[in-house]
Protein backbone atom coordinates (compact mmCIF):
# COMPACT_ATOMS: atom_id res chain seq x y z
CA UNK A 1 0.00 0.00 0.00
CA UNK A 2 1.71 3.38 -1.16
CA UNK A 3 -0.04 6.50 0.31
CA UNK A 4 0.71 10.25 1.43
CA UNK A 5 1.87 9.72 5.56
CA UNK A 6 -0.83 11.70 6.45
CA UNK A 7 -3.35 8.92 5.25
CA UNK A 8 -1.33 6.70 7.71
CA UNK A 9 -1.53 9.12 10.34
CA UNK A 10 -5.30 9.34 10.03
CA UNK A 11 -5.73 5.31 9.75
CA UNK A 12 -3.71 5.28 13.48
CA UNK A 13 -6.31 7.32 14.92
CA UNK A 14 -8.80 4.92 14.69
CA UNK A 15 -8.21 2.50 16.58
CA UNK A 16 -10.32 -0.64 14.79
CA UNK A 17 -8.86 0.06 11.46
CA UNK A 18 -5.03 0.52 12.71
CA UNK A 19 -5.56 -2.79 14.64
CA UNK A 20 -6.98 -4.62 11.26
CA UNK A 21 -3.76 -3.33 9.39
CA UNK A 22 -1.00 -4.10 12.05
CA UNK A 23 -2.66 -7.75 11.07
CA UNK A 24 -2.81 -7.63 7.43
CA UNK A 25 1.12 -6.54 8.03
CA UNK A 26 2.12 -8.98 10.76
CA UNK A 27 0.96 -11.75 8.10
CA UNK A 28 2.85 -10.14 5.31
CA UNK A 29 -0.24 -9.77 3.07
CA UNK A 30 0.17 -5.77 3.43
CA UNK A 31 3.51 -3.86 3.32
CA UNK A 32 3.33 -0.04 3.75
CA UNK A 33 5.02 2.88 2.09
CA UNK A 34 5.14 6.54 1.93
CA UNK A 35 5.26 8.95 -1.13
CA UNK A 36 4.08 12.61 -2.16
CA UNK A 37 3.86 11.45 -5.39
CA UNK A 38 0.65 10.61 -5.54
CA UNK A 39 -2.47 11.82 -7.44
CA UNK A 40 -5.85 12.82 -5.14
CA UNK A 41 -8.20 9.78 -6.18
CA UNK A 42 -7.13 5.94 -4.54
CA UNK A 43 -6.09 3.62 -7.34
CA UNK A 44 -6.30 -0.07 -6.85
CA UNK A 45 -3.60 -1.36 -9.42
CA UNK A 46 -3.65 -5.52 -10.30
CA UNK A 47 -1.98 -7.13 -12.99
CA UNK A 48 -4.96 -7.04 -15.26
CA UNK A 49 -7.32 -4.34 -14.00
CA UNK A 50 -7.32 -0.46 -12.66
CA UNK A 51 -9.95 0.86 -10.36
CA UNK A 52 -10.16 4.60 -9.56
CA UNK A 53 -12.00 6.55 -6.89
CA UNK A 54 -13.36 9.36 -7.88
CA UNK A 55 -15.19 11.60 -5.76
CA UNK A 56 -17.24 14.81 -6.44
CA UNK A 57 -18.44 17.15 -3.41
CA UNK A 58 -21.06 14.13 -1.75
CA UNK A 59 -21.04 11.64 -4.38
CA UNK A 60 -18.10 8.66 -4.89
CA UNK A 61 -17.94 6.44 -7.94
CA UNK A 62 -15.35 4.10 -9.20
CA UNK A 63 -13.92 3.85 -12.69
CA UNK A 64 -12.27 0.76 -13.93
CA UNK A 65 -10.70 -0.90 -17.16
CA UNK A 66 -8.87 -4.00 -18.25
CA UNK A 67 -7.22 -2.65 -21.06
CA UNK A 68 -4.02 -3.92 -20.87
CA UNK A 69 -1.70 -1.62 -22.28
CA UNK A 70 -3.10 1.18 -20.26
CA UNK A 71 -3.23 -1.26 -17.09
CA UNK A 72 0.45 -2.21 -17.90
CA UNK A 73 1.48 1.06 -18.29
CA UNK A 74 0.24 2.64 -14.41
CA UNK A 75 1.56 -0.12 -12.76
CA UNK A 76 4.72 0.53 -14.08
CA UNK A 77 4.49 3.92 -13.13
CA UNK A 78 3.42 3.18 -9.36
CA UNK A 79 6.65 0.14 -8.81
CA UNK A 80 8.73 3.07 -9.66
CA UNK A 81 7.47 5.38 -7.46
CA UNK A 82 6.98 2.16 -5.06
CA UNK A 83 10.56 1.39 -5.63
CA UNK A 84 11.94 5.20 -4.29
CA UNK A 85 9.32 5.18 -1.36
CA UNK A 86 10.03 5.02 2.64
CA UNK A 87 8.67 2.12 4.79
CA UNK A 88 5.92 3.47 7.11
CA UNK A 89 5.43 1.49 10.75
CA UNK A 90 2.24 0.77 12.51
CA UNK A 91 2.62 1.00 16.14
CA UNK A 92 -0.78 0.16 16.47
CA UNK A 93 -1.09 -3.51 18.02
CA UNK A 94 -2.11 -6.29 15.83
CA UNK A 95 -5.96 -6.95 16.64
CA UNK A 96 -4.78 -11.14 16.74
CA UNK A 97 -1.71 -10.10 18.98
CA UNK A 98 -4.47 -8.22 21.64
CA UNK A 99 -6.37 -11.36 21.42
CA UNK A 100 -3.71 -13.98 21.95
CA UNK A 101 -1.83 -12.00 24.60
CA UNK A 102 -4.81 -11.51 26.58
CA UNK A 103 -6.61 -14.75 26.28
CA UNK A 104 -2.58 -16.06 27.50
CA UNK A 105 -2.44 -14.02 30.29
CA UNK A 106 -3.64 -15.62 33.35
CA UNK A 107 -4.82 -12.43 35.38
CA UNK A 108 -7.14 -11.67 32.56
CA UNK A 109 -8.19 -14.47 30.37
CA UNK A 110 -10.24 -14.94 27.53
CA UNK A 111 -13.78 -13.59 29.07
CA UNK A 112 -11.65 -9.90 29.06
CA UNK A 113 -10.84 -10.34 25.37
CA UNK A 114 -14.59 -11.46 24.96
CA UNK A 115 -15.53 -8.16 26.38
CA UNK A 116 -13.84 -6.07 24.76
CA UNK A 117 -13.97 -7.44 21.44
CA UNK A 118 -17.97 -7.04 22.12
CA UNK A 119 -17.50 -3.36 22.98
CA UNK A 120 -15.45 -2.87 20.17
CA UNK A 121 -17.68 -4.23 17.58
CA UNK A 122 -20.30 -1.74 18.84
CA UNK A 123 -18.14 0.97 18.96
CA UNK A 124 -17.44 0.26 15.21
CA UNK A 125 -21.18 -0.09 14.18
CA UNK A 126 -22.58 2.90 16.22
CA UNK A 127 -19.64 5.21 15.02
CA UNK A 128 -19.20 5.98 18.70
CA UNK A 129 -15.83 7.63 19.77
CA UNK A 130 -14.19 5.70 22.14
CA UNK A 131 -10.86 4.36 22.53
CA UNK A 132 -8.79 1.64 23.23
CA UNK A 133 -8.07 2.02 26.27
CA UNK A 134 -11.54 3.09 28.03
CA UNK A 135 -12.83 -0.21 26.61
CA UNK A 136 -10.04 -2.67 27.63
CA UNK A 137 -10.81 -0.69 31.23
CA UNK A 138 -14.57 -1.14 31.09
CA UNK A 139 -14.14 -5.32 29.61
CA UNK A 140 -11.72 -5.79 32.78
CA UNK A 141 -14.37 -3.78 35.19
CA UNK A 142 -16.74 -6.38 33.69
CA UNK A 143 -14.85 -9.51 34.95
CA UNK A 144 -13.59 -7.79 38.05
CA UNK A 145 -9.68 -7.73 36.83
CA UNK A 146 -7.22 -5.68 38.32
CA UNK A 147 -5.81 -2.47 37.06
CA UNK A 148 -2.45 -3.70 37.88
CA UNK A 149 -2.72 -6.44 36.11
CA UNK A 150 -4.74 -4.93 33.05
CA UNK A 151 -1.96 -1.96 32.84
CA UNK A 152 1.20 -4.14 32.85
CA UNK A 153 -0.66 -5.87 29.79
CA UNK A 154 -1.14 -2.82 28.19
CA UNK A 155 2.28 -1.57 28.57
CA UNK A 156 3.63 -5.04 27.40
CA UNK A 157 1.59 -5.32 24.13
CA UNK A 158 2.68 -2.12 23.41
CA UNK A 159 -1.16 -0.25 23.70
CA UNK A 160 -0.67 2.13 26.13
CA UNK A 161 1.51 3.36 29.45
CA UNK A 162 0.13 2.49 32.48
CA UNK A 163 0.09 5.84 33.84
CA UNK A 164 -2.48 6.18 30.58
CA UNK A 165 -4.41 3.26 32.16
CA UNK A 166 -4.86 5.02 35.36
CA UNK A 167 -5.57 8.28 34.14
CA UNK A 168 -9.25 6.43 32.20
CA UNK A 169 -9.46 4.50 35.38
CA UNK A 170 -9.72 7.39 37.08
CA UNK A 171 -11.83 9.10 34.51
CA UNK A 172 -14.50 6.42 34.22
CA UNK A 173 -14.67 6.86 38.39
CA UNK A 174 -15.52 10.20 37.84
CA UNK A 175 -18.05 9.35 35.33
CA UNK A 176 -19.94 6.52 37.50
CA UNK A 177 -18.85 3.87 35.00
CA UNK A 178 -16.24 2.12 36.43
CA UNK A 179 -15.73 1.72 40.58
CA UNK A 180 -12.30 0.37 42.34
CA UNK A 181 -12.17 -1.91 45.50
CA UNK A 182 -9.06 -2.29 47.65
CA UNK A 183 -6.72 -5.20 47.17
CA UNK A 184 -4.28 -5.71 49.91
CA UNK A 185 -0.62 -7.50 48.98
CA UNK A 186 1.60 -8.50 51.64
CA UNK A 187 3.86 -5.89 50.19
CA UNK A 188 3.79 -2.47 48.68
CA UNK A 189 0.14 -0.32 48.37
CA UNK A 190 -2.96 -1.80 48.07
CA UNK A 191 -4.10 -2.84 43.85
CA UNK A 192 -7.06 -2.16 42.90
CA UNK A 193 -9.86 -4.04 41.50
CA UNK A 194 -11.77 -2.41 38.67
CA UNK A 195 -15.51 -3.62 38.66
CA UNK A 196 -18.77 -1.92 37.45
CA UNK A 197 -21.56 0.03 40.14
CA UNK A 198 -24.47 -1.72 40.46
CA UNK A 199 -26.49 0.13 37.64
CA UNK A 200 -24.50 -1.19 35.25
CA UNK A 201 -23.24 -4.72 36.42
CA UNK A 202 -26.38 -6.54 33.59
CA UNK A 203 -25.29 -4.27 31.28
CA UNK A 204 -24.66 -5.55 27.74
CA UNK A 205 -22.14 -4.37 25.90
CA UNK A 206 -24.27 -1.91 23.46
CA UNK A 207 -25.43 -0.11 26.73
CA UNK A 208 -22.15 -0.23 27.83
CA UNK A 209 -21.04 1.44 24.89
CA UNK A 210 -23.78 3.97 24.98
CA UNK A 211 -23.46 5.16 28.49
CA UNK A 212 -19.57 6.15 27.66
CA UNK A 213 -21.21 8.48 24.80
CA UNK A 214 -23.28 10.39 27.29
Amino acid sequence: MLAREPVYKNVIDDFPLASELADLVEREVVRCRTSDDLGRNPVLVTDGRLVVRIAAGNFVEHAATEDESFVSSVRAAYEERWAGADSFEIRTPARSRLRDSLTDDENLGEAVWEDFAALLRHVEADGAEVDEVTLTVIAAARNGSQLYHLSRWGKEVGLASKATFSRMKSQLEEQGIVETVRVPVEVGRPRQRLTLPDDLVEADAKSLVAALAE
